[in-house]
C-alpha cells in the first residue's frame, strides 16, 4: 500500500513498478485518468491499452518492427492495460496491479468496484495507492485471504499551508492560479461571471458532469502560462484525474447537496480539495487553502491537520450472474422486484456494506416496459444510463428498445444532432445530455456490436459535441 496526502508521489511509485512489470494492469478511477496513463505510458516508450466502458485503444506501436520496444533482457515488451476501475479484468494474470484510490471503497455509489478488484484483482504483486485512513480495513480483508502486506507512508513533496484570513467575497482578492472550489453547475457559472467582471481575469470552468475531454481542454487553458484563463472555478471533480497549476484553492462553501439535503464536506474531502493546491510536479510554489467565509477558514483549518477517522466498511454490490440465478427461482416476478428481494434479504458481514442501488431500481423500472431477457435486462443495470436527465434516459430507451427487437439502431434516429446546440446555458446542458447518449452508444457497441454499429457516425457525433460544450464554456459568462 503507497499512502499517503494528495501530492505526496504515492501513485508515481506504483507506476513506476507497473512500467517495469512484464505484464500488468492499472486501474483507475475516472475515464479521464486513465487516458492519461495510457498517454504517458506509450510516451514513455512502455506499450499500453486502454480499456474502459466506452473506449478501447490498442498500443500504438507496431509489435513487428524492429522499433518495437524491448525490456533489459531484449525481449519485446507486452502491452500493460490502464482501464477503469468497473473494466479491470479479473480473469487474466498479470506480474503488477496497481488499483489507485483505494479509499473509493466506503463511496456509497461505486464502492464495489474498489472492493471487487482489490479481493478478485489476480496478480502477483498488487500496488494499492490511496489515503492512509484506509489501512486498517485492508489488513482485516487480507486476513481472509492470506496475502501479505507492506505499508509505504508517504508525505507531502511541497508545503501546504491554511490562510489566516479569509479571502474577500467581492472577489477583488482574486489573483492569478486561484481555484475556487463550489458544489453546484450554478454557483460555478455566477461565480466565474462576478470574477470575470470584477478582475482582468478570465475563468475556466471544470465540474462533474462535464465531459472528460472538455475537462482537458478547460484544464489547459488554465494551464497554459500564455492563456489569458488564469483563473479556475471549478466543482471537487478536480479532486482525482487532473495535474492543474493551482497555487491556492479558495473554497465557496463547506457543505455539499448530495441530491436530497445538503451535507458537510468530511475531513477526508477538505484534505483532498485543499491539497491541489501547489502541485509539485507543475509549480515548486508552496499550497495554500483559505475561504471566503471566516467560519469556512475555521473548519478549513480545524479539518488540514486533522486524521480522518479509518475507513470501517467496504462497498458490495450484486453480481448480475446470481442475480440471474435468483430471477429463476421467482418466474412470475419482474427483475426490478427480484433486485429489490435481494437486496433486502441479503446478509453480508460488518466489514461491508451494500453499495446504493436507487439508481439501478430507477434503470430497472424504466427499462422493464421492453420485452428483454434476463441477461439484456441485467447488463443494462450495469450501462451508464443518466436517469436524471430526461433528454439522455428518452435516448436511451430508444437504444433499449432496439436491443429488444433485434434491431440496428443507427445513431441518427435516435439523436437529433444539429437542435439547439448554441452557446447558450439550456444549448450547453443539451449538448452534455447527447455526449451521455453518445457515450452510452458506445459502451452498447461492444456488447452488441450488431445493433450499435454506427460508430464512424457517432464518433463524428461525439466531437462535433465536444467543440459546441467548448464553445458554450467559453461564452460561459453570459448565462448570468
Amino acid at each position: 500500500m503507497h499512502v499517503g496526502p494528495t501530492n505526496s508521489g504515492k501513485t508515481y511509485n506504483a507506476l513506476k513498478r507497473l512500467e517495469a512489470a512484464k505484464t500488468g494492469i492499472y486501474c483507475s478511477p475516472l475515464r479521464l485518468l486513465a487516458h492519461e496513463i495510457y498517454s504517458r505510458m506509450n510516451n514513455n516508450n512502455r506499450p499500453c491499452e486502454l480499456i474502459t466502458g466506452e473506449d478501447r485503444r490498442t498500443s500504438p506501436f507496431d509489435f513487428n518492427s524492429p522499433d518495437y520496444p524491448t525490456n533489459n533482457m531484449n525481449e519485446k515488451q507486452l502491452p500493460i492495460i490502464s482501464s477503469t476501475i468497473e473494466m479491470a479484468n479479473l480473469s487474466k494474470f498479470f506480474e503488477v496491479a496497481v488499483i489507485d484510490e483505494i479509499q473509493m471503497m466506503q463511496d456509497p455509489q461505486r464502492g464495489w468496484a474498489w472492493t471487487t478488484a482489490l479481493l478478485g484483482i489476480n496478480a502477483a504483486e498488487v500496488h494499492l495507492c490511496g489515503e492512509e485512513t484506509t489501512v486498517p480495513l485492508v489488513k482485516k480483508l487480507l486476513e481472509f485471504t492470506g496475502d501479505e502486506i507492506q505499508v509505504i507512508k508517504y508525505e507531502r513533496l511541497n508545503k501546504l499551508i491554511v490562510s489566516d484570513k479569509s479571502v474577500s467575497k467581492d472577489y477583488t482578492d482574486i489573483k492569478k492560479g486561484d481555484c475556487i472550489i463550489c458544489f453546484s453547475r450554478k454557483e460555478i457559472f455566477n461565480v466565474a461571471a462576478k470574477i470575470e467582471k470584477k478582475t482582468k481575469f478570465k475563468c475556466a470552468v471544470i465540474y462533474g458532469s462535464l465531459p472528460p475531454e472538455n475537462r482537458s481542454l478547460q484544464a489547459d487553458l488554465f494551464n497554459d502560462p500564455n492563456s489569458d484563463y488564469k483563473v479556475l472555478v471549478a466543482s471537487d471533480a478536480i479532486g482525482m484525474g487532473l495535474n492543474l497549476r493551482i497555487n491556492r484553492v479558495i473554497f465557496q462553501n463547506v457543505a455539499k447537496f448530495d441530491g436530497t439535503k445538503e451535507n458537510n464536506l468530511t475531513i477526508s474531502q477538505i484534505k483532498q480539495i485543499g491539497g491541489r493546491a501547489g502541485r509539485y510536479s507543475l509549480t515548486n510554489d508552496e499550497g495554500e487553502v483559505t475561504a471566503f467565509n471566516r467560519d469556512h477558514l475555521s473548519v478549513i483549518a480545524k479539518s488540514m491537520p486533522t486524521t480522518p477517522e479509518p475507513i470501517k466498511k467496504a462497498g458490495i454490490f450484486f453480481d448480475k450472474n446470481v442475480i440471474e440465478r435468483f430471477s429463476y427461482q421467482f418466474p412470475e416476478n419482474r427483475i426490478s422486484e427480484v433486485i429489490t428481494a435481494f437486496s433486502d434479504c441479503a446478509v453480508y458481514s460488518n466489514l461491508f456494506f451494500m453499495c446504493n442501488s436507487s439508481g439501478i431500481s430507477l434503470v430497472a423500472e424504466e427499462i422493464s416496459k421492453y420485452p428483454l431477457t434476463v441477461k439484456q435486462f441485467l447488463l443494462l443495470l450495469n450501462a451508464p444510463i443518466s436517469y436524471r436527465n430526461p433528454v439522455a434516459l428518452n435516448i436511451a430507451l430508444k437504444f433499449v428498445d432496439h436491443i429488444s427487437q433485434g434491431k440496428e439502431c443507427n445513431i441518427s434516429n435516435c439523436i437529433d444532432i444539429n437542435a439547439n446546440l448554441s452557446n447558450t446555458k439550456a444549448g450547453l446542458q443539451y449538448s452534455e445530455a447527447l455526449h451521455r447518449s453518445v457515450l452510452l452508444y458506445l459502451w452498447l457497441s461492444y456488447h452488441y456490436p450488431t445493433i450499435f454499429c454506427d460508430i464512424e457516425a457517432v464518433n463524428e457525433y461525439k466531437l462535433k459535441l465536444e467543440s459546441a460544450i467548448q464553445k458554450g464554456l467559453l461564452n460561459h459568462a453570459s448565462f448570468v
